[in-house]
């Protein structure tokens, strides 16, 4: 949350990937970022509680292992931390399935959408500011 990816001291940290997280293999990729006021690392994601944002630029494309992905987004959310409840792994596909219908459940917006024990999930989480200990959580699907 200090250090860049270089690991050098660094007041905007870097975006990273939960601990937790096998990227190749997990159905739920988790990262966090600082929302800087100045327009850097997760800052953007907060525009997705904007309806007409949420609804018009829909888009995330993220390069995991030299390869592009795109995710559309389905979800935007604010929760105090300590209500924030994210999955990284699932027992079965219908677990998997339930989690993403309830992220989708979770959105100030709707759309609609329908699951599949083949989809992947990207979640964004970084600081709100509407009250004390807010996250503002944006979960998207993968495309391609």
């Amino acid at each position: 949350m200090k250090h860049n990816f270089r690991k050098e001291s660094n007041i905007s940290g870097t975006v990273f990937v939960e601990s937790a997280n096998d990227i190749d293999n997990d159905k739920n990729i988790i990262l966090y970022g600082h929302n800087m006021r100045n327009g850097t690392m997760f800052n953007n994601i907060t525009n997705y509680k904007e309806e007409s944002f949420f609804n018009e630029d829909n888009k995330i494309n993220i390069i995991m292992n030299n390869t592009l992905y795109e995710y559309e987004v389905f979800s935007v959310y604010v929760k105090n931390v300590s209500e924030v409840n994210l999955a990284i792994g699932f027992a079965n596909e219908d677990e998997f399935i339930n989690y993403a219908y309830n992220e989708a459940d979770e959105s100030l917006y709707k759309k609609d959408v329908d699951f599949s024990a083949e989809d992947n999930l990207i979640t964004l989480v970084t600081c709100s500011y509407e009250f004390t200990d807010a996250r503002t959580i944006v979960v998207a699907r993968r495309c391609n």
